[in-house]
């Protein structure tokens, strides 16, 4: 999965799960579009660093996200397959 982060121009993590649906903060202005599928990837895992600056470690993919609707800012999507993730899974374009 590591590729696919490198590859990545962006990466968005799961802020909602609401009736079934997957909401990430990012949009149209991030290219994304109605139709497109993403992967999404455990993000259960944090790093410490200097200072006390945690970060999240991308874990391995743990499913797909079908996107439904967009605005300029947001997307909503339906998993695609796997269960459906926890808020804070990460979620990159390709899968």
């Amino acid at each position: 999965m590591g590729e696919v982060i490198a590859d990545s121009p962006w990466l968005a993590t799961v802020i909602a799960v609401d009736d079934g649906h997957c909401v990430i903060p990012a949009g149209s202005q991030s290219g994304i579009q109605a139709g497109d599928r993403l992967a999404v990837l455990d993000g259960s895992q944090t790093l410490t660093g200097l200072g006390e600056q945690r970060y999240i470690v991308p874990g391995p993919k743990i499913g797909e996200l079908h996107i439904l609707q967009v605005t300029p800012l947001q997307s909503s999507g339906a998993v695609e397959s796997g269960d459906l993730p926890p808020v804070g899974s990460i979620v990159v374009p390709g899968s």
